[in-house]
Order: C-alpha cells, then sequence, then structure tokens
C-alpha cells in the first residue's frame, strides 16, 4: 500500500511545488506577513497532525470497533482539529486575494512534504519490522511424515487394562485386610478387658467333609451333614457342650 501511495504523493508534491513557483515568478516573490505566515504554519501542522491520525485509525481499526474508548478519543481528537482548522481557513479568507492564493499554495506545497516524509518514515519501519522478524525465524528440524497410517494398537490397549485392573483389585484387598483384620484370637478380647466364656475349635472333620472333590475336570460337592449328627463326639461340638 505504502509503496503505491508514495509515487502519487510524490507527483501532487511537484505539481504544487510548480504551481507555488509560477505564482511567485508571476507576483513578483509575494512575502507573506508575519500574521499570515503564523496562521499557515498551525494550518500545516493540523495537516500533519490529522494525518498521522489517519494512520492510527487504520491500526485501531483491526483491533476496536468506534464505540470503544480508544477508538472515540481518536474521533474526538480528530474533530477537535478539523474544528480549528476551519477557524484558521475563515482567517486566511479575510485575507487580500493575493496572500490567500500564496497561503494556499504555500500549504498545498508544505502538507505534501509532510505526509511524504510520514509515508517515507512508516515505510522504513515496516521494512525495519518485517527484517527483524524474518531474522529470529529459522527451520529447526524438518517436518517428517509417518509412511503408514497411525491407528490405536487394542490388544495391547486391551492387555494393559487387564492387568492393571488385576493390580488394583490385589492391592484393594491387601488394603482391605490391612485394615480390617477383625478379631482374631481370644487374647484379643481379654487385651480389651472383654471376657471369654469358651472357645469352639474349627472342625476338621466337618471341613473335610465339605471339601470339593474333581472327578474328570467336574467339580463334585458333598452333602453337608449337620456336625451334631454326623459327629457327635467332635471337639467343636463338646466346647458347645
Amino acid at each position: 500500500f505504502l509503496a503505491q501511495q508514495l509515487p502519487e504523493v510524490r507527483s501532487r508534491l511537484d505539481v504544487a511545488e510548480n504551481k507555488l513557483n509560477a505564482f511567485r515568478q508571476d507576483k513578483d516573490s509575494v512575502d507573506l506577513p508575519l500574521e499570515a505566515k503564523a496562521v499557515l504554519d498551525s494550518m500545516v501542522n493540523i495537516d500533519a497532525q490529522l494525518n498521522e491520525l489517519t494512520f492510527k485509525e487504520a491500526e485501531i481499526s483491526k483491533l476496536y470497533t468506534k464505540v470503544h474508548p480508544a477508538y472515540r478519543t481518536l474521533l474526538e481528537k480528530r474533530q477537535a482539529l478539523e474544528d480549528e482548522k476551519a477557524k484558521l481557513n475563515g482567517r486566511v479568507t479575510a485575507m487580500p486575494k493575493t496572500q490567500q492564493e500564496i497561503v494556499r499554495l504555500t500549504r498545498d506545497v508544505e502538507s505534501g512534504q509532510q505526509v511524504y516524509m510520514q509515508l517515507l518514515n512508516k515505510e522504513q519501519e515496516l521494512k525495519i519490522t518485517e527484517a527483524s522478524t524474518v531474522g529470529d525465524v529459522r527451520i529447526v528440524d524438518p517436518a517428517i511424515t509417518q509412511p503408514g497410517v497411525l491407528k490405536p494398537k487394542k490388544v495391547l490397549i486391551i492387555l494393559g487394562a487387564i492387568i492393571l485392573g488385576l493390580m488394583l483389585s490385589i492391592v484393594g484387598v491387601l488394603l482391605r485386610s490391612l485394615f480390617n483384620r477383625g478379631i482374631e484370637s481370644p487374647q484379643v478380647l481379654e487385651e480389651h478387658g472383654i471376657s471369654v466364656y469358651a472357645s469352639i475349635p474349627l472342625s476338621e472333620w466337618q471341613k473335610a467333609r465339605d471339601s470339593v472333590k474333581t472327578i474328570k475336570g467336574i467339580k463334585r460337592y458333598k452333602q453337608s451333614q449337620l456336625l451334631a449328627v454326623g459327629n457327635p463326639t467332635d471337639l467343636a461340638i463338646e466346647a458347645i457342650r
């Protein structure tokens, strides 16, 4: 964009300079009084500020809407400059015709010079920014593509899930048995001041009676029988008596 604008601005500036030189030659090098020169300087300064605001608005419009405080501040500043510019134009209109023309032509030249210099500065800033940005970028490693299609390995995932489930189950059982051991001997009750009136042993006869036998790969369970009927002389029955 700036590269396109610079030749156009330079061309308009050349035309303005030629018109000013032709007018001075025609009017025999007209000089401005101090008051007119002060008005001219103020107008050129306002034109430069308005042009700078145009650049800022182009940047800020990419970030905010016109209702944003930053954007509204910019618009208010532009309006204030436009109002001041209108007052200065009124003062120029009150001048003699020759002074009006010399002020207008001189303003076109000086404002054109300001705009041209601002565009040159912006172009240099962009070139420096681009150079510094490109200089910081380098390829660390080239991109490598896999020859085949990557897909999840279902067998490994299932085996891993099974192993993890078994490990968690074992840990859970161990923790449960560790924190909930129950009463393992009469001494535990006596240590807590609880009297033990009898101790009934486990019947080995009943244990053997209820054991499981495997015949040709098939589990066979013996028919259970009451201990008092099947073996009335067992130690467990005697302890109950």
